[in-house]
């Protein structure tokens, strides 16, 4: 496991809690988060200072990680049962 969301030090608990992520009643908060990350990628194609530069680097790569967690959160799940 390569994501900040899921490391060794991932609880069951908190496996199961991303797995629910996948649930259908939950796409429009997925839809928020792929979103934000999206509108954070605009933002850095545009931005020029190094601070902001960071920032939106920073914010879309914890969204990404994020969004594939709950992509690969079911295999892990099954993984840990």
């Amino acid at each position: 496991m390569s994501n900040m969301f899921l490391s060794s030090k991932t609880e069951k608990k908190e496996v199961l809690a991303l797995v629910k992520c996948r649930y259908p009643e939950l796409q429009d908060l997925r839809s928020l988060f792929n979103n934000v990350k999206e509108d954070a990628l605009a933002q850095l194609l545009r931005a020029e200072e190094p601070a902001r530069m960071y920032r939106l680097q920073e914010r879309v790569y914890v969204l990404d990680e994020f969004l594939k967690a709950v992509e690969e959160s079911a295999s892990v799940w099954e993984r840990l049962k």
